[in-house]
């Protein structure tokens, strides 16, 4: 996958973005080519880790199972959004889905269907 921006550019336009520049101006005006989706991922991450979140990762990441407990639990616990725990924990998005956090989330109970609702006396 080609990076549309440098990390150096990245965190150029996030200074510009906190110095009031809105995203409207920075594709405008500045050239920045991403969604605003994206900006915001880097943007709320370079807040709370820094600059070096910016920086292409080299290899993949591994987990333990503690560890996927603990995020798992923190999640169950904290009633807070997944987003916000990949963020603390610098866990890609997409990574959740390997710890099982995004699995807990999809399993809805099921609607009983009319036919089974006829047979419950």
């Amino acid at each position: 996958m080609v990076k549309k921006h440098t990390a150096k550019e990245l965190e150029q336009f996030i200074e510009l973005y906190l110095d009031g520049v809105s995203f409207h101006e920075l594709r405008s005006e500045y050239g920045l080519k991403i969604s605003p989706g994206s900006f915001n991922m880097y943007f709320l991450n370079y807040k709370a880790h820094g600059p070096s979140v910016l920086e292409d990762r080299d290899g993949f990441n591994t987990y333990t199972n503690e560890f996927k407990e603990k995020v798992v639990k923190e999640f169950l616990e904290s009633k807070t959004y997944f987003t916000a725990i990949a963020r603390k924990y610098k866990i890609p998005v997409l990574k959740l889905y390997e710890i099982g956090l995004l699995s807990i989330l999809m399993v809805r109970p099921r609607r009983p269907t009319i036919l089974s609702q006829r047979y419950i006396l």
